[in-house]
């Protein structure tokens, strides 16, 4: 029996592992483990420093810090916009409360 041709996977480089692309992450960095219950930060880096270096790793737990600082910001940007806006309609100026 003939086995499939496999597909062709484009060659990986190492920006792919060691890099900060804008839209992605790099294959090891996995943010959706740090919302785990029983994630332990010790256990994370000490696995992943067996093959990311330290500056590499520090680097883009850095830059992952900063992308939800921002998104934190906007989001409350969001909401006080949201109620400022809401709220200023229902503000009776000066020259209303006269009458």
């Amino acid at each position: 029996m003939v086995d499939p041709i496999p597909a062709q996977v484009p060659p990986r480089s190492t920006t792919d592992f060691f890099s900060d692309p804008l839209d992605s992450h790099p294959l090891w960095f996995k943010p959706s483990l740090f919302l785990s219950s029983n994630f332990d930060s010790k256990s994370y880096i000490s696995k992943l420093r067996t093959f990311v270096p330290f500056n590499t790793l520090r680097s883009k737990l850095e830059s992952h810090c900063a992308a939800l600082d921002h998104e934190l910001i906007d989001l409350i940007n969001r909401l006080v916009g949201s109620e400022f806006g809401v709220a200023s309609t229902k503000q009776i100026g000066p020259r209303e409360q006269r009458k």
